[in-house]
This record gives structure tokens, sequence and C-alpha cells, in this order.
């Protein structure tokens, strides 16, 4: 059972960060969760879970292909180049979901490893609001995880590397040139600047709502992506857009002045402001469920980040608490985990954990 396995994680997490007393306990610990993780998304049954078959001819498709056709024809190169070069090792769609999700899976721990101030809490935030899309959504998802190499260098200031994270983020889903601004923002000079700046941003984010057909063919220069306005479950819902409000309003409660003197606080602040502002305004427009990942994904490290915030223990708890039961809600009961609900996975002994 799916559910079951995210309960029986989840518990071992916990477990782990209450016992732990320094970095070396319960080291084994993540990497048995990632090996459990990267089972589940090598052998699902494509049949049960939305758009895997469609990646499997996706991936068959490349025996056919050179490697200049596919940079001059393929939009998502970056994923066409990596089942080119699987294909060439092995015809097995399976080899394939190891090479690519073990890549996929890799940049979120790492990520979470590096900037997270909890780590067990945030991979159960990972698998509350990532890694079930992550099954079925390769494309999209693999950008989200590359774009999150490029956090250091927002803080860092390196333009450049940071452009480069995003050029090949874009090679594997053009709607990843959404994060493209937000170095930008985040490195004005003054307050005032960056809330002109989100201002501004939020503007556009209001326009291209309106003209979703004229947006997503100028943002992406492929028709091909015109799919996804006639798919209702990308469209934005006005319990995301409330959620993300509510975080919002959460961190600046918590967080306070250090919004304004600390970085990583004012990054945070940002990008939860942009989820929130396209959130809005993006209720009942299709896309926007898909748009608003790149930033909300922060939550990730958002959450334990304002937790350790907290000076009441018991306080810290609940907050935590609340958290993860309405992101639980969200993740498995809500309508939006229609594409992954009757999921089926074989164990070693040929038994479905559904």
């Amino acid at each position: 059972m799916y559910i079951l396995n995210f309960i029986i994680i989840t518990i071992l997490l916990v477990l782990a960060g209450s016992q732990k007393k320094n970095e070396k306990d319960f080291k084994w610990l993540l990497p048995v969760i990632f090996i459990q993780l990267l089972y589940i998304k090598c052998f699902v049954d494509i049949n049960t879970v939305s758009d895997l078959d469609s990646y499997k001819d996706h991936f068959l498709e490349v025996r056919y292909l050179g490697w200049i056709e596919i940079l001059k024809t393929k939009a998502e190169f970056g994923y066409y180049i990596i089942a080119k070069i699987c294909y060439s090792v092995s015809q097995s769609f399976q080899f394939f979901l190891f090479v690519y999700n073990s890549i996929m899976l890799s940049l979120f721990f790492v990520w979470i490893k590096r900037e997270s101030v909890n780590v067990e809490l945030s991979v159960v935030l990972f698998l509350l609001l990532a890694y079930s899309g992550s099954i079925y959504i390769l494309r999209q998802y693999m950008a989200i995880a590359i774009l999150l190499l490029s956090y250091r260098y927002i803080l860092e200031r390196k333009l450049i590397k940071y452009l480069l994270v995003v050029v090949i983020a874009i090679s594997f889903h053009r709607t990843a040139v959404i994060f493209l601004p937000l170095y930008f923002i985040f490195n004005q000079k003054n307050k005032y600047a960056i809330v002109l700046a989100i201002v501004s941003f939020g503007v556009i984010a209001f326009w291209a709502v309106q003209n979703p057909y004229l947006f997503v063919e100028n943002l992406t220069a492929n028709e091909n992506y015109m799919k996804y306005l006639d798919k209702e479950e990308y469209s934005g819902t006005i319990m995301v857009a409330l959620v993300n409000m509510t975080f919002l309003a959460a961190y600046i409660f918590i967080i306070g002045k250090k919004i304004l003197h600390d970085d990583v606080s004012r990054l945070f602040f940002i990008m939860l402001t942009i989820a929130t502002i396209v959130s809005f305004w993006g209720v009942g427009f299709p896309l926007v469920g898909r748009l608003v990942k790149y930033y909300d994904i922060v939550l990730i490290v958002t959450i334990p980040f304002m937790a350790k915030n907290i000076k009441s223990l018991s306080v810290r708890y609940a907050f935590v608490a609340i958290v993860c039961l309405l992101e639980f809600y969200i993740a498995f009961l809500s309508s939006s985990a229609k594409d992954y609900v009757d999921m089926k996975v074989p164990t070693i002994f040929d038994i479905s954990f559904i």
C-alpha cells in the first residue's frame, strides 16, 4: 500500500530525528529510504499511474533519433539525451527509470542535506509535496530538481552559474523559464526595490493567467505545451492559493525582522510570496498548478526553518503536526491524488503494495 509505505518511512524518520544525538546517528536510514523510493519509481506498473506509458513511448522513440536531430527538433533535449544514452546501454525502460530517477532523487536529497535545518522533517515534506508527482511527471520534476542547485548561486550572487543551471533545467521542461526572474528580484539593493520587483512579477503573472494561450505560446515556443491547457488537473485551485497564503503569513509572523536582514530568510520569503501571488491570480486557470510548483517547492526546507524559530517546544510540535496533516490530506486524500491512488508496485516476492 503506497500510503502505508509513506507512514512507515515517516515513523522511521520521526524516531530517528527524536533519538539522534549527533550527525553520525542513523546515517544508514537516508540511504535505505533513498533505495526504497527509487525502487517504487523504477518498478511501478506504468499502466496504473498517469503519463508513464507516454514516457515509455518517448524512450523507445530515441532509437530513430540521431544526436543532432534531438538537439534540433526536441524542446526538452536534456530528457532525450539521457534517454538516448540509456537506450544505447539497454533497451529496458526500467533501466532508463533507474538512471533518470537516481539523478533526480540524488538532487533532491543533496539539496535537503545542504539546505535544511531538519533533514528528517524535510524528507517527510518531500514525500508529501513532491515525491508522488515526481513518479509520473518526469521532465518537470527533473527541471525542479536541477533548479534546486541554483539556490546557492542566488545567495552567493554568482549570476553565470545561476543562468547555466536555469538553462539546463529549461532543457528538461520549458516552463522552468518562470524561475529566471528570482535571481534579479532577490538581488535588488533595498526592500522597496524588492517589493516593486515582486509587484511587477505579479502584474505579469496576472496578465499571463488572463491570456493563457498567448502566454504558453510565448513561454515555450512549442505547440506541444498547448495540451496542458486542456487538462483540468493543471489548473490553479483556491485550496493551493489559501495554503500558500497561510504559509506566507505564518512565515512573516514567525521569522519577523530577520526577513530583511538575512539572505536565506529573504530568499524563502520572496519564493513564498511569488508562489502565493501566482496561485491566487491563477485560480481556475490552466497550467498554473504546474507553474507554482517551481516556487512552493521551497516549503520542503522552509517549514523546518520556521519550526526552528518557534521558541516554545509544544507550539513547535503542534505547528509541524498541523502542517504535515494538512499536506497529507492534500497529497493522498484530495482530488489532486487521483493520478496515483491506484498505483501498483511489485515487491521482490511479486506481491503488490496495493
